[in-house]
Formats: structure tokens, C-alpha cells, sequence
């Protein structure tokens, strides 16, 4: 066991080694990071060590995937200078120690304490973006130089479609127009092959690949000119088309004829499949006019539907007579199955031409739009960015100003980044090891560039993000580095601070077979698959690796005799008994208390976090299994806003309100919980009627019936404003006015979610539209609009159902794998013929929907497609199963007809083959615990989430008169005893009064070393007018007051400042409403001290001396603050910065005036 746990220790020492190289400040570093090895923690040190190392903030660049992860690390760096900024000297020598691995001077200690000021005081600051972000920053910097209007606006994904299919119906009312034929001409190909919900895919996958489509043709020279490199690619020639193919073919010379005419007679004493071959070819020989004609039906002799040869052209009886025959057809056969690769060819340059076309008139409309409207798209972002910093003529000056300003480049997933956003860090480091750099000649160390990242998490190439892009940009900058002689370092981290042994050893398992390892292991120079060694830095906890027997449709019972369909049957569903599955082993944990060994403390529903390949029926089961069960579940990170029960409940009244003879819909809003009708009301209601329209029959009997009677003069009401209410406001007033309380008690309080996210788009419609009801429902029913949730924690202890994609970032003590038993299989419909691109050649696209119109490159750009597809497929599934810290449970469910190839089921299953035990029915991998719980993700430190709300947040608000003005505290009698602000010698004294006020309450958030520099700051600003000895008395007095150890409560971490605080004091008729801030409040454990400062007022002798205005104002707060706390004494206090002098007040003086 000592030589295990001295093995142990010496990898931890190493991972903490290669971690400090990662971050070493004075070399370029590429850094390849396996899941759970602390990659955020390394971009963090090495900022930090930048800084340290005498780097300038405003000079270092660091791109992030995400807005989160950057907020994240912006989050780190500032945490661990602003505790620099306070640690004693020793411990702070340790923590630079423990981050450099090199001892530390006194002068280096110093520097370090200062850092978090400094940082502070960066221009700009420290420059943590995305590279979204970045980009719109630099454009906004240069917006002429790179040809966009000034002040744009950036367009969210919702409008961009939007936008983008304005643009397609512009284009095609330009074709109908007759404004442009070949427009027309090429619109009318692609409409033909193509319904009306298939040009709308089209155009989505146009948007997805605009910038390679507008690259192709930038590259080539124009539209006619990639038109015809794709000719040539196809091996098309100039002006050639269809008719002249076959009409070739069909020429005499083109084809044996006498041999096939000899033939003909051979068939004839065949069987009936030969006399129908026979007649086939006799009448493609008779027909020598207009044989080109009879082309279809002739090839159909020779080939299969799908254009291949028939196995057998000729019946043995014909073969063995005529053994020349099978020869004879046999060459017919491959004439043919050249002629049709040719007409396929053809047919694909054809189409692929039209589509360019169309595509690059819809591009231009949808420029046109957004330049209208001084807009540009994310892709504008990165494609104009990139195009200014090459510019010939504007890039060097460009390139000058942000050369001035960057001295180091650091890039998060780097697996992620695309080639446009590859050129845009290339152009950007274009300077950095040419000769001299500015950065030396300022003398600070050589300029760097830093990317981490992990080729086997590479899973978003629907961004166009290819795991080749990193090591091809490895080796590029690789040899710039060291080219100039400067120091340049490959670095692997493969040590796990996330996963327990067991899930380790399973992911290496999985990985290390041959069916799962393309596109997840490296190669070796030699070609040869690198094998997958995790180590795990948790070795002592345990883990948990189960491989669940999937469901499987059950046999089929015989039918029963018929019987009245009187009850609902459900029908058996594997999918359906998964998720019920995995639902009862949850309740089971949480019901007996399992403890989850590596926390030490019981399973709770936060550390559980269920995986999907893809959204579908299966999330709906699993959130109504869960809940079922009565577990807590946070929904999916995504969902589709039009699909949401609740908002469907609001289209509908406002379908009703635009239009209320239509009776269905009128239905559906009566049965709805805005009306809330019973079957039986609705029937009643229905039944038999008089009137024709249902409203109309509503409205006659609204006197015979009090809830038709309700129900008309709430839906009558919303009708008058329908007219003249913007939708957010008709919307809001109608889920304020009991709405939203009637949609929670039928769908529970999940339904909050999708009813925000409503009125949030319709907000945004008004933005950018004109307000109108019918505008805003199409414009809400045009696109399929997906809600992003954030469900990055797990700390309201709530399941979480995220796409494997989703959660990228993420981890959990305890991982599903539930849909483990689907593989891809669908190709895009755009493929990329590559060929020469990475000799600088041009990529060419191919317009072939399926295999059916693929040629021979088509065929070749297909297979491509699928091997990517495929690798990807089986990176997922090393991101899926690296998310889980302690326990991650493989399952699964499939149907009758077997899933061809690999898929993630199998291949764990495989991997997992003579490491695992049966247990249960199930495959079991697991380790003990044997070191003390790390208590990692601790969900009940601190239980926020968990605590029972107060009394008083339960209670209903009291309504307030209409005439009722709420008071502040202080007003309560006006003859308050202050300086004269008009006083000889005095009129400063309120200027000064605000002036402490303000620094009280924010110099205290500064750490002690900076609250002089930063006080000083505020108060020389020329706005406040003042002299050097008063800035330095004001400053001296609040640094002295809170630096005062009588006072250290006031300002502790217990205390916060500015409160406001609204409620009723009195009762009844005397009831009063007061509104105030208190400048000062300390909660602790059993009591709660009100403080309120008095700057600028006379300050008595003793407590009783203390004016009956300041006594009724603090006796309110006591009352405010006794109703927030009813189980802590309440005690009130003065201020008074003229000395300063803290006076407590006695209760019995604020009984009597209260």
C-alpha cells in the first residue's frame, strides 16, 4: 500500500508540475488538456503569472468559448488578486510559491499585493472575451476601415433567420419579377427538386455555411467562376447538357448493335423475364429516330433502380445455348453505368450552380437588410474582423494600434475555434515573432501565445470547429516560435482532478478498442493510435461504473376480445420503461438514504445530471417519470418555446381575442385555466345551441349561468383593449391579474419559465417591430425558438436533463447515459468536395440531398462527411462519460430492428468486456473508498435552496390606498435640527454630508490597502470642488471611522449597506406606509442592529438629548425591520460622523414614541 501511495504522490507532484510549465509566463505554450485536468485553473495561473511576471492587463488577450466561461474566469483572476491584495506577507509568499514553484523575494511579494490595483487601472481592463466579443470590440473601434456603419447593432440568432428569410422571400419575388433571369432560371431548378419546407431547411443550412460559401466564391473569383470550377470538379464540360449525353449514347456507332440484335433473338427462347429484356432492346434498336426518347425505359434492361448492374441479365436455359450473351449485356451494362455517373454529374454541377446562385442572391439581399438597418450577424463579426486585419492598405495601421496594445494571447477550447476565428488569432499574432517586438522594446518579456484545449472534445463542427484546425495551428505556430528562438512547449495534461478510478479506467477501456478510438485517440508520427492513460487524482474515492441491460420491446400478447374502450391502455414502450427505471433508482437513493461515499453525506437530486445524445420523446418521459416519483427536476437546458403547454395557452386567447368566431379556438380558451370550464360547462355550453358561433351563444346565455357570465366579461374585457394594448402590456396585465396564478395551479411552478421567456419575446418583438397582436403571434410561430436555460449547477438540488452538448463544462457526482442505442446516419445535404483547399485550392460545394444523386466525387465528399460525423459521434461519448465525478450508469433502450454499426451501448460494453462483475442484472465497475471524503460539490453547504421561506414572505401583500403616499422614515416630522446649509463658515457642511454618506458606504467593499488610494481618487474629481486639506480631512475622518476596532461590526461581512425597506406601521386607520434606506445593517445570529449616519446634523450630549424626529425615525425601522426578523431583538443606533460617536438608543425611548 506505501508503494501504491508513494506511485500516487509522485504522479500529483508531476500533474502539478506540468500544470506550472503550462503556465510559465516567459514561453509560448500549447496545451492539450484531458477532461477534469484543470484546464480553467491553468488559464487562470498563467494570467496570473503574466501579471506577476511584469505583463501590462490591457495587453493580454484572453478568448473564451462561452460568455459563462469567461465570466468565470474573469471571476478567478479577480478573486485571487483581491486576496492577494489582504494576506498577511507569509501566507501570501506561500500562495506565490505554491503557483510559481520557485521561491519568492520580498520585492516579488509586494508586486503581487499590488497587482489587484493595478488591474484595476488597466485601460479597459483585463481583456477576457469571447471571440464574438472581441471581434465587435475592434469593429466598434473601426467601423469605417471595415465597412460597416458606426454604432451597429449585433443581431441574435432568432433574427438572424428572420432577417434570412426576408431575404429569401425578396429573392424570389425578384425571380417572379422576371427582373432577373437567370435568377429566375435558377429558382425555378431548385424549386423543382425541392418542396416549399425544404427550401426553408435550405436556406438554415445556407445561413450555417455562409462564411465557407462566401469564402468559395471569394476565392474562386465570383459566382461564375466557382461555377465553373465546379464543372470542372465534376468533370463537366461547358455548355453540356442532358440530352446531349443520352443523345450521344444512342447513336449507332455509341453501342454494339449487332451483338445486341443477336441477343434479342437469344432471349426469345427464354423465359418470360427474357422476353421482356428482349422487347426492351428491340425497341431501343427499332427506335432509330428518336431513340433518345426511349433512353429510361431501355437502360432499365441493364440496371437496378439504383443504377446498378442486374446480377443476371439472361436465365440459365439462354446462357447455356447463348454463352456469348452474358458477355454482350455485360458491356451494355457498364456503358450504361457510365453514362448514368456522367448524367448525375451533371445533373449535380446543374443544381449545385442554380443553388449558388440563389444563395448568393439571398446573401445579397440579407446584407442589404442589415446594412438598412446597421446590423451585422455573428459571423459578421468574425468574418469582417478578419477581412479588416488582412485589408490591404488598412490592415498595417490596424494591426499598429492593436500591435500597440497586445503583448499576450491566451485561447480557451481550442478544439472549438473555427478557421475564420483561427485567422483572425493568426493575423493578430502576425507580429509577434518578427524580429524586435514592440513589447521588448518596452521591455517587458517576449511576447507569447497560450491555447489549451482537447482534440477529443471537439463535438461542435455544427459551428464548422474541426479537431485538425488545433493540431494544425500547433504545428504552425510551433515552427514561428522557434524559428525566431524563443521558446516554444507541448504539454499534455492527463491527470483527472474530476473522476473517480473506476470511470477512468472505464473511459480508457472504451477508448483503447479499435470500434471506439478514430476521431478520439492521437496518432503517433509512426501512424499508430496513441493509447488513452487517465490518471486520477481522487484515487482513494470511490467509483461507480454500471452497464444496464437495455430495454427492449417486449413480446407481443395475443389480442383479448374485443371490449368497450371505456379505459385508457398504454401502450408498452421500452423508451417509457427506461425512464421510469431510472426514476424509481433515484427515489430509492434519496428514500433509504444511500450515501454517496466520495461526499460522505446522502445522495441528494442535485448531484444527478441525465445526459442526452439528443432531444426527443425520451426527455418528456424521463420529466414526467421524475416527477412521478416526486423528485425535483430542473427540466432540459433547452426547449422550444412553441411547444410549451403554457404558452400555447396564451397563442390561443390571443388567437381568440384577433378572432373570435373561431369556435375551436374559443373552446380551447374556455377549457384553458384562464376560464377554467369543466367537460361538462364546455358541453352545456355547446350542446344544442341556437347560435351558429360559440361567442355569440356565450353572450345569450351570460345571464342564465354565473360562470358564463364571468367568463364573458373577462374575455369582452380584454377584447375592448386587444386594439390599443401593445402585446407585452395586454399579455402582462392579463398573467398579473390572476393569470399567472391560474396557469401554476394546473402546470406547477415550472410553467414560470416558458410564460418569462414570453413576455421576454414579446418585449423584443417591440423593439423591432410595430406593436401589434397578429404580427407578434406569426412572428412567434414563424421559427421553432429554442429558450437556452442555465443549468450549470446543480446547487438548487434539482435533477438536471441536458443534451451531451449542453453540457460541455459541466460535471456531476452521479451521470445517466440513457440514450445509448442510436447512431447517426444522415449526411448533409451541402457536402464539401475538399480537394486541393489545403494547397491553397478552393473547396467546392455539392448541392446531393442523397445518395441516389451522388456521383463518384459526391459519393467520395459523402464518405468524408460520414467518417466526420462518425468520429464526432464517438468524441460525444468520451465528453458524456467524463462529466461524471463518482458514478456514471450506462443504459439504453432499441426496438425490434436492430441499429447497424457501433453505437455508444456497444461499444461500453465492449470495453468494459473482463473488467466488470455481474451484479443484479447489471455490469458492475467500481472501486472502494479508502482515503476520508473529499466533499467535493458540497449541495448542502450552504442550503439557501433548502431553507423554509418566513412567515412573513407568505403572507398576502396589503393592498395600499389609491391616495396613500408612502413616507420615508426621516419625514416623519419635519422640525429636524441640522446645520444651516446658508450658516457663516458653514455652507460646505451638506456637500460634506454627502460626500462621507457615499464613502461609508462603498470605500468599505476595498480591501484596507486600497481604500486610501481609491477615496483619494473620488474626491479630488473636479466635481466636488475641493481643496487639498479638505479631500484629505474627509478621507482621514471615514478611514479613521472605519478603521476604528469600536466600529469593526458596522462594516464587517455580517453588515450591508443602502438597505431599502418599505411596510406599514400602525394599524387600521393610522396605518402609515413607510419607504427608506437604511444606511447600515448588521445581522447576527440572535440579533440585528439598525444603524443610521448623521453627517451633517448637530450631535446631542447624551441619548436623552436626542431630538424626537431621529427617535421616530429609528423607532420605524425597529418596527420595519422586527416584522422581517420576529425571532432576533432588534436594536437601533446613531452614527455621528462629527467625532465619530456610535450611540446605541435605548428601547424604552423609542417605545414612547412609537
Amino acid at each position: 500500500m506505501v508503494i501504491v501511495k508513494d506511485a500516487h504522490t509522485e504522479l500529483n507532484s508531476l500533474a502539478w508540475d506540468r500544470q506550472r510549465q503550462a503556465s510559465a509566463p516567459g514561453q509560448s505554450v500549447w496545451v492539450a488538456a484531458s477532461a477534469g485536468s484543470g484546464k480553467t485553473k491553468v488559464l487562470t495561473d498563467r494570467v496570473l503569472r503574466l501579471l506577476l511576471n511584469g505583463a501590462r492587463a490591457d495587453r493580454i488577450l484572453c478568448l473564451t468559448f462561452t460568455k459563462a466561461a469567461a465570466a468565470e474566469m474573469d471571476t478567478r483572476i479577480a478573486s485571487r488578486l483581491s486576496n492577494w491584495s489582504v494576506l498577511p506577507c507569509d501566507k501570501l509568499a506561500a500562495q506565490l510559491i505554491d503557483l510559481t514553484g520557485e521561491f519568492v523575494d520580498a520585492k516579488t511579494v509586494e508586486r503581487a499585493r499590488l497587482l489587484f490595483a493595478s488591474v484595476l487601472d488597466a485601460p479597459g481592463g483585463l481583456k477576457v472575451q469571447t471571440i464574438h466579443g472581441f471581434c465587435q470590440s475592434v469593429l466598434q473601434r473601426f467601423p469605417l476601415e471595415a465597412g460597416l456603419p458606426p454604432r451597429f447593432d449585433v443581431l441574435d440568432e432568432r433574427t438572424a433567420v428572420e432577417r434570412m428569410r426576408l431575404a429569401r422571400d425578396l429573392t424570389i419575388m425578384r425571380a417572379q419579377h422576371g427582373k432577373d433571369p437567370a435568377l429566375g432560371a435558377a429558382l425555378a431548378d431548385v424549386s423543382a427538386r425541392v418542396s416549399e419546407d425544404g427550401l426553408s431547411e435550405l436556406v438554415t443550412d445556407l445561413l450555417t455555411e455562409r462564411a465557407r460559401l462566401k469564402s468559395a466564391i471569394t476565392k474562386a473569383g465570383g459566382l461564375e467562376a466557382l461555377s465553373s470550377q465546379i464543372k470542372c470538379r465534376l468533370g463537366v464540360s461547358e455548355g453540356e447538357t442532358d440530352s446531349a449525353l443520352v443523345s450521344e449514347a444512342a447513336r449507332e456507332e455509341a453501342f454494339d448493335g449487332p451483338g445486341l440484335r443477336a441477343v434479342c433473338g437469344a432471349l426469345s427462347v427464354g423465359s418470360k423475364t427474357d422476353l421482356e429484356r428482349a422487347a426492351l432492346i428491340c425497341g431501343w434498336l427499332e427506335t432509330e429516330g428518336d431513340r433518345a426518347s426511349y433512353y429510361e425505359r431501355y437502360k432499365t434492361a441493364f440496371l437496378t433502380k439504383r443504377g446498378a448492374p442486374r446480377l443476371n441479365f439472361a436465365t440459365k436455359t439462354v446462357t447455356e445455348k447463348y454463352p456469348e450473351v452474358g458477355d454482350i449485356l455485360f458491356r451494355e451494362a457498364e456503358r450504361l453505368v457510365e453514362l448514368e455517373a456522367r448524367r448525375r454529374a451533371l445533373d449535380l454541377s446543374v443544381r449545385t450552380v442554380s443553388l449558388m446562385c440563389v444563395a448568393d442572391s439571398i446573401f445579397a439581399h440579407y446584407e442589404t437588410l442589415k446594412r438598412g438597418l446597421r446590423q451585422v450577424d455573428y459571423d459578421d463579426l468574425i468574418i469582417a474582423t478578419r477581412d479588416l486585419l488582412a485589408r490591404p492598405g488598412v490592415a498595417p495601421w490596424v494591426l499598429y494600434k492593436l500591435d500597440g496594445g497586445l503583448d499576450h494571447i491566451l485561447i480557451d477550447e481550442a478544439q472549438d475555434t473555427n478557421p475564420e476565428q483561427w485567422q483572425i488569432v493568426e493575423l493578430l499574432a502576425a507580429e509577434f515573432f518578427a524580429g524586435e517586438s514592440a513589447a521588448e522594446t518596452r521591455g517587458v518579456t517576449g511576447r507569447t501565445i497560450f491555447a489549451v484545449g482537447d482534440t477529443k472534445q471537439s463535438i461542435f463542427s455544427f459551428q464548422r470547429a474541426d479537431p485538425r484546425g488545433f493540431l494544425d495551428m500547433r504545428a504552425r505556430f510551433g515552427s514561428r516560435v522557434t524559428a525566431v528562438g524563443r521558446t516554444w512547449n507541448n504539454i499534455d495534461l492527463e491527470m483527472s482532478f474530476r473522476s473517480a478510478p473506476a470511470v477512468l479506467t472505464a473511459v480508457d477501456a472504451v477508448f483503447n478498442q479499435d470500434i471506439a478510438s478514430d476521431g478520439v485517440l492521437d496518432n503517433s508520427e509512426a501512424g499508430h493510435a496513441i493509447p488513452l492513460r487517465h490518471s486520477a487524482y481522487r484515487s482513494g474515492q470511490a467509483g461507480l461504473v454500471e452497464l444496464w441491460a437495455p430495454e427492449m420491446p417486449l413480446e407481443e400478447q395475443p389480442q383479448e376480445v374485443w371490449r368497450p374502450p371505456v379505459r385508457q391502455r398504454e401502450t408498452d414502450e421500452p423508451r417509457r420503461r427506461l425512464a421510469r427505471r431510472i426514476a424509481s433508482t433515484i427515489r430509492s437513493w434519496i428514500d433509504k438514504g444511500e450515501i454517496l461515499q466520495s461526499k460522505g453525506r446522502p445522495i441528494q437530486a442535485g448531484d444527478i445530471m441525465i445526459l442526452l445524445r439528443r432531444r426527443g420523446l425520451i426527455v418528456a418521459d424521463l420529466v414526467s417519470a421524475l416527477k412521478g416519483e416526486k423528485i425535483d427536476v430542473a427540466g432540459v437546458d433547452r426547449m422550444v418555446l412553441t411547444d410549451q403547454i403554457a404558452v400555447m395557452d396564451l397563442v390561443a386567447l390571443g388567437r381568440f381575442l384577433l378572432l373570435p368566431d373561431d369556435d375551436l379556438t374559443l373552446a380551447t380558451v374556455l377549457k384553458g385555466p384562464f376560464i377554467g370550464f369543466s367537460e361538462e360547462q364546455l358541453f352545456d355550453l355547446c350542446w344544442d345551441r341556437k347560435n351558429a358561433r360559440l361567442w355569440v351563444e356565450l353572450a345569450s346565455k351570460c345571464g342564465q349561468n354565473e360562470d358564463f357570465g364571468s367568463a364573458y366579461e373577462a374575455l369582452s374585457a380584454w377584447r375592448r383593449r386587444v386594439d390599443f394594448t401593445p402585446p407585452y402590456e395586454l399579455f402582462a396585465e392579463i398573467l398579473a391579474n390572476d393569470g399567472r396564478r391560474r396557469i401554476r395551479s394546473r402546470l406547477g411552478s415550472e410553467a414560470d419559465d416558458p410564460i418569462d421567456e414570453f413576455l421576454n419575446q414579446a418585449l423584443k418583438y417591440e423593439h423591432t417591430h410595430a406593436a401589434s397582436l397578429e404580427g407578434f403571434l406569426h412572428w412567434l410561430a414563424a421559427a421553432d425558438f429554442e429558450v437556452k436555460r442555465d443549468l450549470e449547477t446543480g446547487q438548487s438540488d434539482q435533477v438536471r436533463i441536458l443534451t451531451v452538448h449542453g453540457s460541455k463544462g459541466l460535471q456531476a457526482p452521479i451521470v445517466f447515459l440513457p440514450d445509448t442505442m442510436s447512431a447517426p446516419d444522415r449526411t448533409p445535404k451541402l457536402l464539401w468536395d475538399e480537394g486541393s483547399e489545403g494547397q491553397g485550392g478552393v473547396a467546392i460545394p455539392i448541392w446531393s440531398p442523397s445518395k441516389n444523386t451522388d456521383d463518384g466525387v459526391a459519393a467520395n465528399a459523402r464518405a468524408a462527411a460520414a467518417a466526420r460525423r462518425d468520429r464526432e459521434y464517438r468524441r460525444l461519448l468520451y465528453v458524456a462519460m467524463t462529466r461524471a465525478q463518482d458514478r456514471l450508469y450506462v443504459a439504453g433502450w432499441g426496438n425490434k430492428r436492430p441499429t447497424a454499426g457501433a453505437h455508444w451501448h456497444r461499444m461500453v460494453e465492449a470495453g468494459l468486456e473482463g473488467l466488470t462483475s455481474e451484479q443484479n442484472g447489471r455490469r458492475v465497475l467500481k472501486n472502494e473508498q479508502t482515503d476520508k471524503a473529499d466533499g467535493i460539490s458540497q449541495l448542502t453547504d450552504p442550503p439557501f435552496a433548502q431553507l423554509p421561506l418566513p412567515e412573513w414572505a407568505r403572507r398576502d401583500v396589503v393592498s395600499n390606498s389609491p391616495t396613500q403616499r408612502p413616507l420615508a422614515p426621516s419625514r416623519l416630522e419635519s422640525d429636524r435640527p441640522v446645520f444651516s446649509p446658508f450658516a457663516d463658515g458653514d455652507a460646505k457642511r451638506f456637500r460634506r454630508g454627502r460626500i462621507i454618506h457615499y464613502l461609508l458606504q462603498w470605500l468599505p467593499t476595498f480591501p484596507s490597502v486600497a481604500r486610501q488610494e481609491m477615496g483619494r481618487r473620488y474626491l479630488e474629481r473636479s466635481v466636488h470642488n475641493l481643496t487639498p486639506s479638505d479631500c484629505e480631512r474627509y478621507l482621514g475622518e471615514v478611514i479613521d471611522l472605519i478603521d476604528n476596532p469600536g466600529f469593526s461590526s458596522l462594516f464587517s461581512e455580517h453588515s450591508v449597506a443602502e438597505v431599502p425597506i418599505v411596510g406599514t406601521v400602525g394599524e387600521d386607520q393610522e396605518a402609515i406606509v413607510l419607504s427608506g434606506r437604511i444606511d447600515r445593517l448588521v445581522v447576527n445570529d440572535d440579533e440585528v442592529l439598525v444603524v443610521d449616519f448623521k453627517t451633517n446634523h448637530l450631535r446631542p450630549g447624551s441619548t436623552d438629548e436626542v431630538p424626537r424626529p431621529y427617535l421616530r425615525q429609528m423607532s420605524a425601522y425597529r418596527s420595519l425591520v422586527s416584522a422581517i426578523y420576529p425571532n432576533k431583538s432588534v436594536r437601533c443606533a446613531l452614527l455621528w460622523t462629527d467625532g465619530p460617536t456610535l450611540m446605541m438608543l435605548p428601547d424604552h425611548l423609542l417605545d414612547v414614541v412609537a
